[in-house]
């Protein structure tokens, strides 16, 4: 769940948690709580009519219960490059995140990256593709592909469901998700 709130076309700020996380290890144990709250100060400067740059600067703080969460305070920025072409919406996102909980020999440094494109269908649906990574001092890099289809139901609600597949040896083999928007209006 996130809440967003613009006070410009330049600026906003994102709160955002999981409403509710569940895992299962390999071993069928199970673990389920709220997630991590983190706190996002978002910059976008538009370069011309198809391309925008921008900035997110964060902060994750331990509110999930542990093994959902670490227990510790995670920090970190993304720099982005969005641009609109006859064929798609393309985001470009480079970033990294400084984790507050590390086992032995791991660093403290995450970098991560995505490359997502999005296209209008009819009807109000809006299918997108992604493929992201991670990588950290010792740890093996992590891949996955994700693709998604949003409906909007109306100017004020969009649906969302995604299926993502891990490309590498240790990304998660296989999640979904789905969501909800809502835009509670203008305040400003």
């Amino acid at each position: 769940m996130a809440f967003r709130l613009a006070w410009s076309d330049a600026w906003g700020l994102v709160v955002s948690t999981d409403a509710y996380d569940w895992q299962r290890d390999l071993d069928g144990n199970t673990a389920h709580s709220g997630g991590d709250t983190t706190l996002e100060l978002k910059y976008r400067r538009p370069v011309n009519d198809s391309l925008s740059l921008g900035a997110e600067f964060g902060v994750a703080l331990p509110t999930a219960r542990p093994p959902i969460g670490t227990g510790k305070t995670n920090w970190g920025g993304i720099a982005i490059a969005s641009f609109d072409s006859n064929i798609a919406h393309v985001d470009v996102n480079v970033g990294a995140t400084r984790l507050g909980a590390v086992d032995e020999g791991q660093g403290h440094w995450q970098g991560n990256w995505a490359i997502a494109a999005s296209r209008p269908l009819p009807s109000g649906f809006i299918i997108t593709g992604e493929l992201s990574g991670i990588a950290q001092r010792g740890t093996s890099a992590q891949t996955q592909a994700l693709a998604g289809l949003d409906y909007s139901v109306s100017r004020q609600v969009v649906l969302d469901v995604a299926v993502v597949a891990g490309l590498s040896r240790t990304a998660p083999n296989w999640q979904v998700t789905a969501g909800v928007t809502v835009q509670l209006g203008h305040w400003f």
